[in-house]
């Protein structure tokens, strides 16, 4: 039942992050090495179900508790829930159409599993952490996984003017954007196939040919041009990120999205230690991300050895 509850919330969450993820195309695509999105989403689903389990055996061997403000947000929390569905009785119906079994007690036991796995997560890597990352960790991380690009961007997609020429803002003050003539699409993909060309080609320095093409020229702005991982698909998309990480130091290639098309180039990678603020900016969970997957491989150590114990008795 709370695996429903949690499959249910998991891919809510990735739908409200992920812009594309409304469509079949996202889940179908290929994340990395023959591993579609979704095959790749579903086992983190259910590497973070089986390290919510795995936690509370850890919590109980270190002596990590809930502290009563965790446990006062989570009553709360399930009370304001009850209060907007009308009741416990409704909101216990609700979650019973999330997944047979759902009630609002299993929905504190999930709740509890969350919050646990938080703090024994804490107890190891958050500040004054028993096992807290050292300053090499994170320059080794960044090292082994982090990519520099450059690009070039064409917008398929125009802002909406006014009689006037002036913008048109929606209620939250952003520009409001529209579909282009089919003869003003049509310029801008030919205009694309002649840069991508060019820059496959090598004639042009790259640097040159955003200059000259882009909708957004970067060069001023981020000099040494961007680092990413696939931690930072959230942001570049997972195409970008998937073909960044697949590409050879060199590679150009294309990425046609709904709204633009990026022509990307792979750089060496900058070293750790000659990263500028303006590179550090553009990756502010490096640390977290590496506490995640240094968390990730104690858990997997733990069921290895849960494993072995099992074959031999």
């Amino acid at each position: 039942n709370m695996y429903t509850y949690w499959l249910a919330t998991y891919k809510r969450d990735i739908m409200n992050t992920y812009s594309d993820a409304r469509n079949e195309d996202f889940w179908t695509a290929e994340y990395t090495d023959g591993v579609t999105v979704e095959d790749y989403f579903t086992t983190l689903l259910n590497n973070r179900i089986k390290n919510y389990l795995i936690a509370q055996s850890l919590a109980k061997r270190y002596g990590v508790v809930l502290s009563s403000d965790v446990k006062s947000e989570i009553n709360s929390d399930i009370k304001e829930k009850a209060e907007y569905a009308g009741g416990r009785a409704e909101l216990n119906s609700e979650l019973a159409n999330i997944g047979t079994g759902m009630n609002i007690t299993s929905l504190k036991t999930a709740y509890r599993w969350e919050k646990m796995y938080d703090a024994v997560f804490d107890y190891f890597y958050g500040d004054g952490g028993a096992e807290q990352l050292t300053a090499k960790q994170v320059a080794d991380y960044y090292n082994e996984n982090y990519s520099h690009i450059q690009y070039i961007v064409f917008y398929t997609t125009k802002v909406k003017t006014k009689e006037d020429g002036s913008y048109v803002y929606d209620s939250d003050g952003k520009t409001v954007m529209e579909d282009m003539t089919d003869e003003e699409k049509a310029a801008v993909l030919a205009k694309a196939d002649e840069c991508y060309e060019k820059s496959k080609a090598g004639d042009v320095d790259f640097i040159d040919l955003i200059k000259e093409y882009s909708d957004q020229d970067t060069t001023s702005t981020y000099p040494n041009g961007f680092v990413l991982s696939l931690s930072e698909s959230d942001v570049w998309g997972t195409e970008i990120t998937t073909k960044t990480l697949a590409a050879d130091v060199g590679d150009v290639f294309r990425v046609d999205e709904e709204y633009c098309i990026f022509i990307i180039k792979k750089y060496s990678p900058i070293a750790f230690e000659k990263l500028t603020d303006t590179e550090i900016n553009q990756i502010p969970d490096i640390e977290s991300n590496l506490a995640n997957e240094t968390m990730q491989k104690k858990m997997d150590e733990l069921v290895d050895n849960m494993k072995k114990i099992n074959i031999t008795t």
